[in-house]
């Protein structure tokens, strides 16, 4: 049966007739969807049959929307760097004043790239002034070689002390001496090996 509140909502509206059927049925138990005489589904308000219909048409909409770039929920508004529109995203988020994943994601990656580049340049100045350096010929022998082995002038590859050590079969302090006189220079670019880039990582993923 229907409230009496319900009654007289009904009876000041222009859509009287079509809402006291709905409402009836849904009062009956059953599905709310016009011309349907099954039972509503426990927690819903139409048939298991209509709600598979509705939850098909939906992921239809999804699809188009995403397709179009629009948000999946209004359609009207183009996304923000997710599956919703700035407004519609408010309804989505704990934090609406946090920044989207693709924001700080994309953040991160252009951090990442510039400061790749800094040593890049910095790396390319320094090997410059190595070159120079070696064509001067200002250094003996086992300098040379652990400059060219350090600044990767053969094969573009920086090394570390103890990788350069190892290829000339000497110790990592040793090498420290060879290239002592040459600090100034060597000391403006950082030398990242493979090791160290796997040490960062796993430091940050046990912060994270």
């Amino acid at each position: 049966m229907l409230s009496a509140t319900t009654k007289c909502a009904f009876s000041t509206s222009q859509h009287a007739p079509a809402w006291r059927h709905q409402y009836e049925k849904l009062a009956n138990g059953r599905c709310a969807y016009f011309g349907c005489a099954a039972e509503f589904a426990i927690g819903h308000s139409h048939c298991r049959k209509h709600l598979a219909r509705m939850s098909k048409e939906r992921k239809k909409d999804v699809q188009a929307r995403k397709r179009h770039g629009l948000c999946v929920d209004c359609g009207e508004r183009p996304q923000f760097w997710s599956l919703h529109c700035i407004i519609c995203r408010q309804r989505h988020v704990k934090n609406p004043e946090a920044l989207p994943l693709g924001v700080t994601r994309a953040l991160r990656l252009y951090y990442k790239a510039e400061h790749q580049l800094i040593i890049e340049q910095s790396r390319a100045k320094t090997r410059f002034e190595v070159r120079k350096l070696l064509a001067k010929g200002d250094t003996n022998r086992n300098q040379a070689k652990a400059l060219r082995l350090y600044a990767g002038i053969d094969d573009g590859r920086w090394r570390s002390h103890a990788e350069v050590g190892r290829l000339m079969q000497i110790s990592r302090e040793r090498v420290r001496q060879l290239l002592g006189p040459y600090k100034a220079i060597l000391s403006e670019t950082p030398v990242k090996t493979s090791a160290d880039n796997g040490h960062n990582q796993t430091k940050a993923s046990q912060a994270s």
